[in-house]
């Protein structure tokens, strides 16, 4: 791949990924979430968990290193429900 290339696809997950921690911090605040469950690709995660301060970190469960989207939701909630329970 071309370095520039690469660049930019490194700079958009990092944009992403501090979107969806400043997505998830305004949730917290707001009360709307006391547990986290992240589902994405490793790279992604990666992103992510690097970008969460302490308190968003401490209300991690549990990270999912698949990609789930266009999934339905029940079959979402099946895959977080099977992976809590390994974990438990």
């Amino acid at each position: 791949a071309h370095p520039e290339v690469t660049d930019r696809a490194s700079l958009a997950l990092s944009a992403f990924a501090a979107r969806v921690v400043g997505r998830l911090a305004r949730e917290v605040a707001r009360g709307n979430a006391r547990h986290l469950v992240l589902a994405a690709a490793p790279p992604l995660l990666t992103a992510i968990r690097d970008r969460m301060d302490d308190d968003l970190r401490a209300r991690l469960m549990l990270t999912l290193p698949q990609t789930l989207t266009r999934h339905p939701v029940p079959r979402i909630a099946a895959e977080v429900q099977t992976a809590l329970s390994r974990a438990a």
